[in-house]
């Protein structure tokens, strides 16, 4: 019976011991099965920060890129306004103030005053004109156009005052890409404009309008014979003595008696006279410059010919050195001071009253060339140079040289004058005898 308890008693340990273990393995196995229901959690927690972290990555990727896109298209926008928000309006100007060409600046620099106080405004902003000596050299002129240019505030350009000084800083025109109106008429320009130069313009008509003018004029109004040219070796004479012997011959079917050229500079005309007697000639065609012109019309004075030239044969920088020995010269003339036409006639008595002589064409065509870059830059709306140069090529309108409207070859003058040199008593001026229309307005 002792026994009996006894086992009893065991067995109901064994099976508390049981009992115990059971529940410790039970919830050992939950806390395990927790453990890893909480890992799987965890890891899905951080997979998803993982995500988030890589997208958010990828969303600042992005707006970083897509701010460096907006920075380029922001400093392009900047970069082509620039000149819009400068205060001023800066025009760079090559004109010779020293040297040979010195009457030539002179009479520039007096009509570019008057249009500052005539305008002095483009896009309601005050206009600085940086005008910059050429020296009356190729080189000079080069010199101060790459000075401007290098400024980075210049608009547009004028001046040029002699096609060759033009011509020498060309390359820095279509390097820099800034609209350039020229004086000069040589027809080199339009040959660069069609290769590609595009920023560059002509306000005058060129040589080959020129050179046409003077042959037609010389056979169909001055009825001249045996007809003697004089001109100079630069690319201005040249090129329009070429184009006169072309007119002559082509469309007259007359060969010049003699040609005598000459280089820049020459002070004794003397020995060409001689040649010009010798060879019989009743008529003189003269291509130079004032300086030339003048000593040219000194030395023929006395000779009983008739007489042609180029527009400075009646410029009043040539007049002014020549005196009396310019009377009964005929020229082809870009402006002429005593026309009646308006604007040109109040321009011309302004200026002779404020100057004290009459204005030369270097004297219109500034004021002129002043007057396009307004008009272009305010039809653009905008001082930029390339949208200047895009609204050059529509502007027209009545100045004091000409009308202007530009064609292919970026020149703009439609007509020119044939002028004689009369004496008004108190000094020598030009007078029109008939206006010539540009070959391409007149068809």
């Amino acid at each position: 019976m002792k026994f009996k308890k006894t086992l009893i008693l065991l067995l109901s340990f064994i099976m508390l011991f049981a009992a115990i273990a059971g529940c410790g393995s039970k919830d050992k196995g939950e806390d395990k099965a927790e453990d890893k229901k909480e890992e799987k959690v965890e890891e899905k927690k951080e997979e998803k920060a993982e995500d988030k972290k890589e997208e958010k990555a990828e969303d600042k990727k992005e707006e970083k890129s897509e701010d460096k896109k907006e920075e380029k298209e922001e400093k392009k926008e900047v970069s082509d306004s620039s000149y819009d928000e400068l205060d001023t309006f800066h025009i760079g100007w090559i004109a010779p103030l020293t040297g040979p060409g010195a009457m030539t600046g002179e009479f520039a620099k007096n009509a570019i005053d008057m249009w500052m106080e005539d305008y002095g405004t483009i896009l309601d902003k005050p206009v600085e004109i940086h005008l910059e000596d050429s020296q009356h050299t190729d080189q000079g002129s080069a010199n101060a156009y790459l000075r401007l240019a290098s400024r980075g505030d210049i608009s547009a350009f004028g001046g040029g005052h002699y096609s060759t000084q033009g011509l020498a800083y060309m390359p820095y025109v279509l390097e820099y890409e800034i609209p350039t109106i020229h004086h000069g008429s040589s027809v080199a320009f339009a040959k660069q404009v069609h290769e590609g130069n595009v920023w560059s313009w002509q306000n005058r008509i060129s040589d080959a309008g020129t050179g046409s003018a003077i042959a037609d004029a010389a056979i169909t109004v001055l009825e001249m014979d045996k007809i003697c040219i004089m001109h100079d070796t630069n690319s201005f004479g040249q090129g329009l003595a070429d184009s006169v012997v072309a007119r002559l011959k082509d469309e007259h079917g007359v060969d010049p008696e003699l040609i005598l050229s000459y280089s820049t500079g020459e002070a004794n005309f003397d020995p060409y006279v001689s040649q010009l007697e010798n060879a019989g000639c009743d008529s003189l065609i003269v291509l130079a410059h004032p300086n030339e012109t003048a000593l040219i019309q000194i030395a023929t004075a006395d000779l009983d010919i008739k007489k042609l030239g180029s527009p400075d044969s009646g410029a009043a920088t040539t007049l002014e050195l020549s005196g009396d020995a310019a009377a009964g010269w005929h020229s082809i003339a870009d402006f002429v001071p005593t026309v009646e036409d308006e604007p040109a006639k109040s321009f011309a008595a302004k200026y002779l009253e404020k100057h004290g002589m009459d204005p030369d064409m270097n004297s219109s065509s500034s004021y002129d060339i002043l007057t396009i870059i307004k008009e272009a830059a305010e039809a653009a709306g905008s001082a930029d140079p390339q949208a200047i140069n895009d609204a050059i090529a529509d502007v027209e309108f009545q100045g004091i040289g000409s009308y202007y409207k530009f064609n292919d070859d970026h020149i703009g003058a439609t007509y020119q004058f044939l002028a004689k040199n009369e004496d008004f008593g108190d000094r020598y001026a030009p007078v029109v005898v008939d206006k010539i229309m540009r070959a391409d307005v007149a068809k």
